[in-house]
């Protein structure tokens, strides 16, 4: 659920671009790119691995198609996974019984409570919670927001996806993982 795959890419393109251009979807925890010995260079294809799922999710729903290096990107679920679109799927309809979004490309000088505050403008949040770093007082620069209604999720996911918040584009989409895991 934390992996994807990315095909067609550039030839030119290496390593710290496709992480530069993914990373804004949540922490990266892996990227593999299989390499030509003859050529050496990569093969036009790699995988994404997330820390969280949500990650994945987003990174799959909003890069696919994109513009990369003079080529459109191609971003999908791995072919040796497929039991893994099932699992997907069941956490999706799971998901559906809150009203919980995932919130990546949070700037580090931001606070659990500027995130609250811009937030709530949408309708009464019940929880708000940034991913702790292991350095004091820092954040991963992601974090899960539930509301009491799902009349205020949906507009906080349409208005606040790709909203400028400190110098950095948020991107904003539905948790698929269950509230109870989350927090």
């Amino acid at each position: 659920m934390r992996r994807i795959y990315v095909g067609n890419i550039s030839y030119e393109l290496k390593e710290d671009s496709i992480r530069a251009a993914f990373a804004p979807f949540g922490p990266i925890k892996s990227i593999n790119m299989s390499w030509d010995p003859t050529t050496q260079k990569h093969k036009g294809f790699a995988f994404v691995e997330y820390e969280i799922p949500e990650g994945a999710q987003l990174a799959l729903e909003q890069m696919n198609g994109a513009l990369m290096g003079g080529r459109n990107i191609k971003v999908g679920r791995p072919s040796n996974m497929p039991q893994a679109q099932q699992v997907i799927d069941e956490a999706q309809e799971e998901a559906k019984s809150f009203n919980c979004i995932y919130v990546a490309s949070i700037h580090p000088d931001l606070s659990e409570e500027d995130i609250k505050s811009v937030f709530e403008v949408f309708g009464p949040i019940l929880y708000c919670k940034l991913a702790q770093s292991t350095s004091v007082h820092l954040h991963k620069g992601y974090g899960f927001i539930e509301y009491a209604n799902k009349q205020a999720m949906d507009q906080a996911i349409a208005s606040m996806n790709l909203f400028d918040l400190g110098g950095q584009l948020l991107r904003v989409g539905r948790s698929i993982t269950p509230s109870n895991v989350v927090y």
